[in-house]
């Protein structure tokens, strides 16, 4: 995908359009009405086109690491625990991590672990190297923006699982 290149002349919009296309059960949240639910979703797949990731398991834990290490998540540390509750408080989404958990064994689990601790090492260093972070709920302004643009402005490296690891 286009998205996924360092240096992608794409702008945050289309690069969102591309990922949208390539796994289009995700935007199933725009039509809601759970509306802070939505739009933590709609940020973090922002986040995954900034970082070049894919939805795969792996994928998501290193992101989740990146994004804890390199983003603000909310407009201070109250506001984002207040959408953290809300997003996990939502019985839809926590009836699918409940799915997930249950259906890996502690081998599994063990193995993830594991398999992510290079990956997510490398996330954090990637994270560290930023020159400011970003502002998770503040990507309005960037839509019409080139991806290498925002690459550049904050120091942002391209990941992709298979080639972390």
């Amino acid at each position: 995908m286009k998205y996924q290149n360092q240096n992608s002349q794409q702008t945050l919009r289309a690069g969102l359009a591309e990922y949208y296309a390539a796994f289009p059960t995700l935007d199933r949240f725009a039509d809601n009405d759970r509306r802070i639910i939505a739009q933590a979703f709609k940020a973090h797949d922002v986040v995954h086109v900034l970082t070049g990731m894919d939805i795969s398991p792996e994928s998501e834990v290193i992101l989740d690491t990146w994004q804890f290490w390199a983003t603000y998540p909310g407009k201070d540390f109250w506001d984002s625990i207040q959408v953290t509750k809300k997003i996990f408080g939502d019985r839809e989404f926590s009836q699918r991590i409940k799915e997930i958990l249950r259906a890996s064994s502690f081998l599994d689990k063990m193995w993830w672990m594991w398999w992510c601790f290079v990956p997510c090492c490398q996330a954090i260093s990637y994270s560290m190297q930023m020159s400011k972070k970003w502002h998770t709920y503040d990507f309005q302004q960037y839509l019409d923006v080139p991806l290498w643009n925002i690459r550049e402005e904050y120091n942002i490296k391209v990941m992709q699982a298979n080639s972390l690891h």
